[in-house]
């Protein structure tokens, strides 16, 4: 078992990182996508975005949203990725003995290759935020395709990332619980 400092210090984190999260999605991506014209910001496209759709972002978001989005939505999104990344591995850490003691296989290089993936998604997502402050910085005009297509990348594989090692997290976290609830051993 963990020392008491520890659970302390890995509840704090996860608490930092979800209400970061909460802000983001309650206040600052609201406002943002207000000024835009009610455009979805570059943050929450999974699926990446194209040229003509980053450039109509930046122009709806005129030059009060791209400060705003500068000073106020990079800021906390500077925080986030790297919270996030240490609550995800802290509660994989903590959960994986819950596996082992049930008998399972959960091989280190597995949770480790999991927990990495959590690490490479804070990665990407800060990657992601250097890539739009450039596209902020160039302004509708200055825009290129180059730099729209490299930070639509990011927000890809920060999504994949995001996905994996928040899948992972889940079934770490449910696998003992669901196999109490079908009358297994746990």
């Amino acid at each position: 078992m963990s020392h008491p400092a520890i659970r302390v210090l890995g509840w704090l984190v996860t608490l930092a990182a979800a209400a970061i999260y909460v802000f983001m999605l309650a206040v600052t991506l609201p406002h943002l996508s207000d000024l835009a014209g009610g455009m979805t910001m570059f943050d929450l496209r999974n699926g990446g975005y194209d040229f003509e759709t980053a450039r109509t972002i930046l122009a709806r978001l005129g030059t009060e949203g791209r400060e705003y989005y500068e000073s106020v939505q990079h800021v906390l999104d500077a925080f986030y990725p790297p919270l996030v990344a240490l609550a995800v591995t802290y509660w994989m850490w903590r959960f994986a003995p819950r596996w082992r003691a049930l008998g399972w296989l959960l091989p280190n290089v597995v949770l480790f290759a999991a927990m990495a993936i959590a690490v490479l998604a804070a990665a990407f997502d800060l990657t992601e935020n250097v890539l739009v402050g450039q596209m902020l910085a160039a302004r509708p005009d200055g825009l290129t395709a180059e730099l729209v297509g490299t930070a639509s990348g990011f927000t890809l594989a920060k999504t994949i990332a995001v996905s994996v090692s928040q899948t992972a997290l889940l079934v770490l976290i449910a696998g003992p619980f669901i196999r109490r609830m079908i009358g297994g051993k746990g």
